[in-house]
């Protein structure tokens, strides 16, 4: 049997892990970083003022009246505003990744240039009488 994994890799799955007669289940006590609790956290949200708004604007278009009105509306404004800040708050930290992986790639790259330059030095030394 095989579980999906976070990191988007099927694996064999042991016998008696619970996944029932599908041949695929998904892993479910997988600890997930950071950055994927973030987006399903905002995902989550945003899919709570989705459903407020269709219902506010359908089915309790007519029923909800004065305070009750005023609290429902001011809850899906703060699941909306939620999930903006949520989504703010991603774009920096992944902003902040590639950021920090370019500084990784040109320290790098800049390392590898140095040690190619010095091996040819040490190449033209060995070789002069």
């Amino acid at each position: 049997m095989l579980i999906y994994s976070h990191n988007n890799r099927f694996r064999a799955n042991r016998k008696g892990a619970g996944c029932g007669r599908t041949s695929l289940c998904y892993d479910a006590g997988m600890d997930l970083d950071g950055s994927a609790r973030r987006r399903w956290f905002g995902a989550a949200v945003l899919a709570a003022a989705a459903v407020m708004l269709v219902a506010g604007a359908t089915v309790l278009q007519g029923r909800l009246e004065g305070m009750a009105f005023l609290v429902y509306w001011l809850g899906c404004f703060v699941l909306t505003m939620a999930a903006i800040m949520v989504a703010f708050r991603d774009a920096r930290a992944v902003h902040q990744i590639t950021r920090r992986e370019h500084r990784d790639l040109i320290e790098n790259t800049m390392r590898n240039i140095e040690l190619e330059a010095r091996n040819r030095r040490r190449g033209r030394n060995d070789s002069a009488p």
